[in-house]
């Protein structure tokens, strides 16, 4: 199925998966744990806690699936009114490759991390609510015990059975980002979690009207799980755009592919201590919007729902280290996956930018479309107010000016001028050919 992968434990994956299985489980797993915990510890606490363990692996697990779509959409990322997140979004927009992070599970592609971070508004404005209703009603009768902690695994390796089922007919390989997993799911799950599960969390400890909320909460979601496993109970139709392709064998006429003939002459790398600055930075200068709008959501919802100043501040609080934390990480992440195995190959006709960890070329510029080469006048990173762009960074990008054709930039250069210059000279006619930059850099 992943035939000419690449990354970490790739190989190619030949076991046989029975799809209707794996729907079969991945639909009725839920409902058939809950009833059966609820019945042997008539603990509300139990039951519940399995409930928001399930909604929170499903988020992950749907977040991650996003990643794993072959194909790109058509629309770029959605920004949510939030301009500064392009600059973001650009640094892996274009990015060719996968990573395969174990055999069993699709390959993922950094390309359509943007099109996990636009959910942002969905899980901020539904997701938060969703969490302040359920600490709104307070902590309910029973004890989680030991059948709950037996159940628990149970519950997250439901969502293993998900992606499998989905990878035996091959809803990775077809759909998008987009339409893998669309929007209204994520807003489907948090509603019922938010409505169904309080009627579980609210039941008297006695097994009766345990099972009896149980009930009540499985009937929507039992219908979400159903079209969440692509079962045949409520059937997801796909229509994927087959847009640009990341996994595209590289091949002699692929205009990316570089010379298989001659060696590159000269090779140049981004600098490690500019990718990590401008990540840092960047993700402070996110972190810094995050936390405007968590604190917003989190006090004016907290305030409506649980009446109290001082669970507020608290609720508050931790959603601001939180976010600040998960902001900067994932600004990070972006960066080093844009531009910290960059490498750019001159050789004899052309330019190849190559990713390293990907073993992907990124893209290629033949000497003939190549009009100008000049320095750009801003620095890299988010471009927003003076006032949040606080690192003084002197690197400044090279530009590959291609006549009527967009440009490309070339930022984080360990050696910028010497880049600039190896291209120039790519560029008259006058690059050193008996320099073989394999043997000697």
């Amino acid at each position: 199925m992943w035939d000419n992968c690449r990354g970490w434990g790739c190989q190619k994956n030949t076991e046989p998966v029975n799809k209707h299985t794996l729907q079969f489980v991945s639909v009725f797993a839920l409902p058939t744990i809950l009833i059966v915990v609820g019945l042997f510890t008539a603990s509300p606490l139990a039951v519940g806690s399995l409930i928001l363990l399930d909604a929170a692996t499903t988020t992950v697990r749907m977040l991650f699936e996003r990643l794993a779509a072959r194909h790109r959409p058509d629309e770029s990322p959605a920004t949510g009114g939030t301009r500064p997140l392009e600059p973001l979004y650009e640094t892996v927009t274009d990015k060719r490759g996968r990573v395969q992070l174990h055999a069993r599970l699709p390959p993922v592609y950094p390309r359509n991390v943007p099109y996990v971070l636009e959910l942002w508004p969905v899980l901020l404005f539904v997701g938060v609510p969703t969490a302040l209703v359920w600490g709104g009603i307070g902590v309910p009768a029973g004890a989680l015990g030991g059948v709950a902690a037996t159940a628990a695994p149970l519950v997250v390796a439901r969502q293993y059975t998900v992606v499998r089922a989905r990878m035996a007919d091959e809803t990775y390989e077809t759909a998008t980002s987009r339409t893998v997993r669309r929007t209204r799911e994520f807003a489907y799950l948090a509603v019922v979690t938010a409505v169904g599960g309080p009627l579980v969390w609210l039941s008297e400890p006695t097994s009766g009207p345990l099972v009896a909320g149980v009930i009540l909460f499985g009937i929507p979601k039992l219908l979400f799980d159903a079209r969440d496993a692509g079962s045949s109970l409520w059937p997801l139709s796909f229509d994927p755009t087959a847009g640009d392709d990341a996994r595209t064998p590289v091949t002699d006429t692929d205009p990316t592919a570089p010379p298989k003939t001659t060696p590159w002459r000269r090779q140049f790398s981004t600098q490690w201590r500019v990718v990590r600055r401008v990540g840092v930075s960047d993700g402070v200068t996110y972190s810094i919007l995050s936390i405007v709008l968590s604190v917003t959501v989190v006090g004016g919802t907290g305030l409506f729902w649980l009446g109290s100043l001082w669970t507020t501040l608290v609720a508050a609080t931790v959603a601001a280290l939180t976010v600040t934390l998960a902001t900067i990480a994932i600004t990070f992440t972006i960066h080093w996956f844009g531009a910290a195995n960059e490498q750019y190959r001159v050789y004899d006709d052309c330019v190849v930018g190559y990713d390293t960890f990907l073993e992907e070329p990124q893209w290629r510029v033949s000497a003939d479309e190549i009009t100008g080469v000049t320095r750009g006048d801003t620095r890299p990173g988010i471009r927003i107010p003076k006032l949040l762009d606080t690192m003084p960074y002197s690197e400044y990008p090279v530009v590959i000016e291609r006549g009527e054709n967009d440009p490309i930039e070339v930022e984080k250069l360990a050696d910028p001028e010497g880049f600039a210059d190896a291209v120039r000279a790519l560029r008259r006619g006058t690059l050193d050919t008996s320099i073989d930059a394999r043997t000697r850099e």
